[in-house]
């Protein structure tokens, strides 16, 4: 299996996973306590800080898609 054939299965993983149910504890606990609340934050940071693994995966995927290290 290729680098970026395993990165975008990756991604997939953490899209579904666990971004989706996170943004949907996020948003059903900003609407219980408020946006400001510190478990909201906090969850909200955890979310942000997996979301940008995500994006530095899929920024990985394409510098091995367009420089093809190895080939």
């Amino acid at each position: 299996m290729s680098a970026g054939f395993a990165g975008i299965i990756g991604s997939i993983v953490i899209g579904v996973g666990f971004l989706g149910p996170r943004s949907e504890r996020v948003a059903k606990l900003a609407e219980e306590h408020g946006p400001e609340h510190p478990e909201v934050r906090m969850v909200t940071a955890s979310l942000l800080l997996l979301a940008r693994v995500d994006l530095l995966i899929l920024v990985a995927v394409v510098a091995v898609m367009v420089f093809k290290p190895g080939a």
